[in-house]
């Protein structure tokens, strides 16, 4: 009978240590998938924030593009630029001399 009751001790004993082992091993892949997510979620902030720098740097390399444009433009055809200027400059002094003229 003592033995009977030592055994039923032993299994039951035997039977909460694969419980607690299954437990651990439940827990440890639950933090190791959290671990895993909080991983992902900052790679995935890090593929935006690298994103958006390409992004940046694009709109920058544009403008850089239409700056240099624009200079070569104005090297090539240094008399554009200075017509523009000398006409505006003729259209501010035309209202000047037409309200001389009237007085």
């Amino acid at each position: 009978l003592q033995i009977e009751i030592k055994a039923k001790e032993i299994l039951k004993m035997k039977e909460q240590i694969a419980q607690q082992e299954k437990n651990q091993n439940l827990l440890e892949n639950y933090l190791l998938k959290k671990k895993a997510e909080e991983q992902n979620h900052e790679i995935k902030s890090i593929h935006e924030k690298i994103n958006i720098d390409k992004k940046n740097n694009d709109n920058q390399d544009t403008k850089l593009k239409h700056m240099k444009e624009t200079e070569l433009q104005a090297a090539r055809y240094p008399s554009t630029s200075n017509q523009s200027s000398s006409s505006s400059s003729l259209s501010s002094s035309t209202p000047l001399t037409s309200s001389s003229s009237t007085l």
